[in-house]
Parts: C-alpha cells; structure tokens; sequence
C-alpha cells in the first residue's frame, strides 16, 4: 500500500514536471517566432 501510494506520488510530480516544461518551451518558442 504504501508503495503504491508512492508511486502515485511520483506520477503526479511527474506530470506537474513535464507540464511546466512544456509551458516553459511554449514560451520559449513564442520569443523564437517573434524574432523572425
């Protein structure tokens, strides 16, 4: 029980993660397009 709970934990930070990278890609690729 209490591993799965911390694998639950663990998928959740991995999503929180991946989804600020992406908004932080999308921005990035916001300023690159507006350069050209």
């Amino acid at each position: 029980m209490y591993e799965k709970r911390l694998f639950f934990i663990q998928l959740f930070a991995v999503q929180v993660f991946y989804c600020t990278l992406s908004k932080q890609n999308m921005g990035v690729n916001k300023k690159l397009n507006n350069r050209e």
